[in-house]
């Protein structure tokens, strides 16, 4: 794995944002990880019933590899549009 600038975390009942995922997994100078909350998700860092967001935070915040300068929460149901 190369040098990348920063990492999207995301809490998500189930499955993660598909526009999130397209725009920020595996690219040059990001990654996307994800926990979920309600069902299991074979490719989530960990399926975390039973918890409170900032529980779930916190564990997801934890699981994440430290080698990103930046780290950025973004919530699963928030619409991104590009600024021009």
């Amino acid at each position: 794995m190369g040098f990348k600038r920063f990492c999207v975390l995301q809490i998500t009942p189930e499955i993660p944002n598909e526009e999130h995922v397209r725009l920020f997994d595996d690219k040059e100078d990001s990654d996307f990880y994800f926990v979920v909350y309600e069902k299991e998700n074979d490719r989530a860092l960990k399926f975390c019933p039973n918890t409170v967001w900032s529980e779930t935070r916190n564990t997801l915040a934890k699981l994440v590899p430290k080698i990103y300068d930046y780290y950025m929460f973004l919530d699963h149901d928030i619409g991104l549009e590009p600024q021009y």
